[in-house]
């Protein structure tokens, strides 16, 4: 019966370091806030095959990318064929909503993937870094 018992006991042990050793797949930031960090446009929801090729073929860089501050603050950076513009912002995330001076964006974040609903479309987002 104490064998048994000391048994278990040690597979408990064993088990309990080991569920708390897991390592989290997801990159989010230490402060919580699920955007925090640096995002670059994934071009393939940006623009359709035929277009990306054309993109490619002519040199045009694209480049769509958001820096998300812990503390509220952020800056967008485009550069598409017609648009190229910098710009600092305020924003507040909460409950799948993004808010960028004002403008509410739904706005999902899942495994370092961010998905904003603008302007009638999809547009996705790869995380380059949690800082």
């Amino acid at each position: 019966m104490k064998k048994t018992l000391a048994i278990l006991l040690v597979a408990l042990t064993v088990l309990t370091f080991a569920a708390c050793s897991k390592k989290e797949t997801n990159d989010q930031p230490k402060s919580g806030i699920p955007v925090a960090g640096t995002w670059e446009i994934d071009l393939k929801s940006y623009a359709s095959e035929e277009e990306l090729a054309q993109i490619r073929q002519s040199g045009v860089t694209v480049s769509i990318s958001y820096r998300f501050k812990e503390d509220g603050t952020g800056h967008e950076g485009i550069d598409v064929p017609g648009q190229k513009e910098e710009r600092d912002f305020t924003y507040t995330y909460e409950n799948g909503t993004l808010t960028i001076d004002g403008e509410p964006i739904v706005c999902t974040v899942k495994d370092n993937v961010m998905r904003m609903e603008r302007d009638g479309k999809t547009l996705i987002f790869n995380r380059t870094n949690s800082k």
